[in-house]
């Protein structure tokens, strides 16, 4: 009896030769995209954490935030908020300086110092004098949005002084934080029209809107000698302390 023997050879040998080359291009460019895939998933892993780390941030109640790497004037901003973030929960006390104790004016000179930035101390100083001693501070319009850093300032006596100062924080519209009694605290601004029509604190009878004021500029870089330094050490407290906070 004759049996029939038929030897199967497995590809890629026993392709044609036309078949066999295009057959091992593409396995050559496979292993390549595995090759440049596993790269790239080392550099990840020896270096990725440094990049996260080297990312700037904000605070949100006590967390970190990471954000994308933007202007000097954006980076400087946010450490200001942080600074202040940093104090909350914090007592309040009048002529306070920190760093365990503040009152309102004393938290904003401390976080401006933060990045360099010297501003007078007291509440109506800050806002009748950081303009022209700050280069690239302004007075915002009342409809200009609002960053992180801003100051907002309220008065009592239709804005011949100011009694309250606090930090916008750039999270959500109005939002700011403040050293009021009884301790640092991060606010949400609701105005409402006085008898006169003038816009003030809701949540705060007769402490009126002031207004705003931007001390870092967008075209900031952060040279503390083109700052002005001003006479009052960070140190002494107001000369008389304010009505409200």
């Amino acid at each position: 009896m004759g049996y029939d023997i038929n030897i199967i050879i497995p590809p890629p040998y026993g392709l044609p030769p036309s078949r066999r080359r295009r057959s091992g291009g593409l396995a050559i460019l496979v292993l390549g995209m595995l090759l440049v895939c596993g790269a790239g998933m080392l550099f990840l892993v020896l270096f990725g954490g440094s990049m996260l780390a080297s990312t700037p941030a904000i605070a949100q109640g006590g967390s970190i935030i990471p954000v994308s790497r933007s202007s000097q004037a954006d980076e400087a901003r946010r450490q200001v908020v942080n600074f202040a973030y940093d104090q909350l929960g914090k007592s309040y006390v009048w002529g306070g300086n920190g760093p365990d104790v503040w009152d309102c004016s004393g938290l904003v000179k401390a976080a401006y110092a933060s990045v360099g930035i010297t501003i007078p101390r007291t509440c109506t100083d800050q806002w009748f004098n950081i303009p022209s001693l700050v280069p690239g501070a302004r007075i915002l319009d009342p409809d200009e949005p609002k960053k992180a850093g801003d100051l907002i300032f309220f008065t009592k006596d239709g804005g011949k002084s100011s009694h309250h100062i606090g930090i916008m924080d750039g999270l959500r519209i109005g939002s700011f934080i403040e050293a009021t009694p009884p301790r640092v605290t991060r606010s949400d601004l609701t105005l409402k029209d006085d008898a006169e029509g003038i816009k003030g604190r809701a949540d705060l009878a007769g402490s009126l809107l002031l207004g705003y004021i931007r001390v870092i500029s967008d075209d900031y870089q952060g040279d503390s000698e083109d700052v002005q330094p001003v006479d009052q050490p960070v140190d002494q407290p107001p000369p008389q302390p304010p009505p409200g906070g």
